[in-house]
């Protein structure tokens, strides 16, 4: 590997950390309209975008997260009425969630800006380089995730 390649690396990392830090400041200014912050609208996000009520662990694997970096956020969403708790027959430790009518409301709310704010950000951007993007990140999750 040479040190035009490892550069090349770096910057795509720090491009990375960059663009997660101004999408997650936009997203928290989306979601404070709410009484929200973007680490909730994105669990609200996981089980509405699955469809279905999903355990911690499951929107914890969605999510790239912990499990108990999920437990405290469900239970802030469950204190605010945005989710409810379900028994899950599968699993008795384990309850599910779901978005109660105001959890709904609240992320359909959110995405509509979002879809205004994303819109904005790819409009000028080669749809080709988009899909490239796309490949590139899905095969750097592929392989990261392989090393945890």
């Amino acid at each position: 590997m040479t040190m035009q390649t490892i550069s090349q690396q770096n910057k795509i990392i720090i491009g990375l950390f960059r663009a997660y830090h101004d999408i997650s400041l936009i997203g928290d200014q989306l979601a404070a309209e709410h009484g929200l912050t973007t680490s909730k609208w994105k669990v609200l996000g996981a089980i509405r975008l699955e469809n279905t009520a999903l355990t911690v662990p499951h929107i914890a694997r969605l999510m790239g997260l912990t499990r108990q970096a999920v437990q405290r956020t469900i239970d802030e969403l469950l204190k605010l009425e945005y989710i409810q708790q379900l028994h899950n027959p599968a699993h008795k430790k384990s309850s599910l969630f779901q978005l109660t009518n105001l959890g709904e409301e609240a992320f359909d709310a959110i995405n509509i800006e979002w879809d205004k704010m994303a819109t904005t950000i790819f409009q000028d951007l080669n749809p080709h380089d988009i899909d490239s993007t796309v490949n590139v990140l899905t095969q750097m999750i592929t392989k990261s995730e392989a090393m945890k």
